[in-house]
């Protein structure tokens, strides 16, 4: 095979990073495999701060032999366009997706090929090592030990999993490209969760995702406390649609914060007593202890100190608001059904 062929592609979508563009291109630029190149496509969803300005600057004086740039750009900005675009572009067999947060380990991209060339696996990828705070200040740092703990990161598999073997979903991942003519191409309905759906589509196909942690990167994280809120309503609101699209979709680990709410707001509603069945208030006791657990561990175990301190209010605040997100994407399905039914009916009685 000739040296100078795309043997590996990885995707990242950017909108308005500038403060960490370096971070993540400065990691790639190191990466280096044993033949072939690197196909890097950084897919700009029409930012207004100075990310292209970085990008083509870095680009440009990239002294890499073994990574090559590809610049282009996302009129609709929404991630799911911004992969088929860069599927669409590849020229690997192999592509990967990632994001412009990612800080990528030594030798990401040749240990990536390694697995694919010694097993017989279909998706490839890892998880989250570090979870970097954009700012060292006391929330920021508190709002990262958030996401290190399976109260706020969630308790998929690939977040805390030491131990290679196969799972229902990874973080980014690389994919033989052949898998999109069959399941074909991310759903740009989708503004969050597609690659859940993605692989969800993927494992109905007969495929499988297979999860190392040599793949693991480090993820800087945003920890603006109102980018932190929206992102808990948003997640929690989009997921009926990939409910919809098909119900496998739907995991207990998703719908967990939506009756914690519902409970939450019973228990309120009957001012904390219950004096009809005091056992009903166990889950919210239950509860208040793994917060406690949780944060204690955050401080001690794995070093945020007093930060950790104050992650049991921002885990309560952030199932709430998250539970309130998908009821509110429940009833905007319910809603939109119900319209349609309503038109259907309409136009039944004005064709009759």
């Amino acid at each position: 095979m000739d040296d100078n062929k795309f043997h590996i592609s990885l995707i990242i979508p950017i909108y308005n990073e500038e403060k960490h563009l370096m971070d993540l291109l400065k990691s790639i630029d190191l990466q280096k495999i044993e033949k072939g190149k690197i196909e890097i496509l950084l897919i700009n969803g029409m930012s207004n701060d100075n990310s292209e300005e970085i990008i083509l600057d870095f680009i440009k004086n990239s002294k890499s032999s073994h990574v090559h740039y590809k610049y282009l750009l996302n009129k609709h900005q929404k991630t799911p366009y911004a992969f088929n675009i860069g599927i669409l572009k590849s020229k690997s067999k192999i592509i990967g997706f990632g994001g412009a947060h990612s800080i990528y380990p030594k030798n990401y991209f040749l240990n990536a090929l390694n697995i694919f060339n010694n097993l017989d696996v279909d998706v490839v990828g890892g998880g989250l090592k570090r979870y970097i705070p954009d700012n060292d200040n006391f929330l920021s740092i508190a709002i990262s030990a958030f996401y290190d703990s399976p109260m706020g990161g969630g308790v998929a598999s690939y977040h805390r999993k030491k131990q290679s073997g196969f799972v229902d979903t990874v973080f980014g991942g690389f994919y033989k490209k052949t898998l999109f003519d069959e399941v074909g191409l991310f759903n740009e309905r989708l503004h969050r969760a597609q690659d859940y759906e993605m692989n969800q589509r993927i494992r109905t196909a007969g495929y499988n995702i297979y999860f190392n942690p040599i793949l693991n990167s480090d993820y800087i994280i945003k920890t603006n406390y109102k980018l932190f809120f929206n992102r808990a309503y948003n997640t929690g609101k989009h997921l009926p649609n990939i409910w919809k699209i098909n119900l496998k979709n739907l995991k207990l680990r998703h719908i967990v914060p939506f009756f914690f709410t519902i409970y939450i707001f019973f228990v309120i509603n009957n001012d904390f007593q219950l004096n009809s069945n005091q056992y009903l208030l166990m889950p919210l006791l239950l509860y208040c202890f793994l917060n406690l657990i949780s944060s204690f561990w955050l401080a001690f175990f794995k070093g945020y100190g007093m930060p950790a301190v104050i992650t049991p209010i921002l885990f309560f605040i952030y199932h709430i608001i998250y539970g309130l997100g998908t009821l509110s994407g429940v009833l905007i399905l319910l809603l939109n059904f119900i319209i349609k039914r309503i038109k259907k009916i309409f136009n039944n009685l004005y064709n009759s």
